[in-house]
């Protein structure tokens, strides 16, 4: 199970990932300027400055 958060008015990204005990073991914060990868689908990457534009 994989989770994420997706805070657009605060430009931000949360990433929740590899679930143990009712909690995740892997947690980041992505924001302007970097890049999202997809840990379930191959290739699959979001510029956050193009998410977050507009």
């Amino acid at each position: 199970m994989k989770a994420s958060k997706f805070q657009i008015a605060e430009n931000q990204i949360e990433v929740h990932r590899q679930p143990q005990d009712g909690q995740f073991a892997e947690h980041a914060v992505h924001g302007p300027g970097g890049k999202l990868t997809s840990a379930a689908v191959p290739g699959l990457t979001v510029e956050l400055d193009r998410l977050f534009a507009g």
